[in-house]
């Protein structure tokens, strides 16, 4: 799935990422210096959908434009459920 130049490599629910990464929470924060939103978990960061903190949360493993720091272009998404199509109806 592409969406916005970035590749969808896998996608979980919140409750599916912290099992996958053996942390109890997610905490999203704001860089001081550029308003962006970006989540903690244990160590490690992810980024935050510019739309904004989501209500339905899912987080993907996603790859976008490699750059220098990060050189294999992938990385967390925090980001509202069913990003690219609205989901309609759940079974």
């Amino acid at each position: 799935m592409m969406e916005n130049n970035l590749e969808f490599l896998e996608t979980l629910t919140v409750e599916q990422f912290k099992a996958a990464q053996h942390v109890d929470v997610l905490k999203v924060k704001k860089n001081s210096h550029t308003g962006k939103l970006f989540f903690t978990f244990g160590a490690a960061v992810g980024a935050v959908a510019s739309k904004g903190i989501p209500t339905n949360p899912m987080v993907s493993r996603v790859k976008g434009e490699p750059s220098e720091q990060n050189p294999s272009g992938i990385f967390f998404l925090l980001h509202e459920e069913g990003n690219g199509a609205p989901v309609v109806a759940t079974f």
